[in-house]
C-alpha cells in the first residue's frame, strides 16, 4: 500500500466513541449504589463538588466537571445509546 491509501484508510475509520465517566462508574457500580448514585444525580439540589468528593472520598474518581457534562446530558451517553 501507498502512504496516500493508508492515510485514507484512516480518514475513513469511524470515529471512537468513549463512554461518559459517569456512564462507566453507574456500570461498576452494585445496584445499591447505582440506584443511590443515580437518585444523587437527579436531585438538582445536590451540587456537582458535593457528589464528586462523595465519590473521591469513596475512591471513585470523578471531578464535578463531569458530573456536570452528565446532569446537563452534555456528554456521551446520547450518542451511544444510539
Amino acid at each position: 500500500m501507498s502512504l496516500s491509501n493508508d492515510l485514507l484508510t484512516l480518514a475513513d475509520k469511524p470515529p471512537l466513541r468513549h463512554s461518559c465517566l459517569v456512564r462507566t462508574i453507574l456500570g461498576n457500580l452494585d445496584d445499591i449504589d447505582r440506584e443511590a448514585l443515580s437518585a444523587t444525580l437527579d436531585n438538582r439540589t445536590i451540587s456537582n463538588a458535593e457528589i464528586s468528593r462523595t465519590l473521591i472520598a469513596n475512591n471513585i474518581i470523578a471531578k464535578p466537571g463531569v458530573i456536570s457534562k452528565h446532569r446537563n446530558r452534555d456528554c456521551s451517553c446520547d450518542v451511544l445509546d444510539r
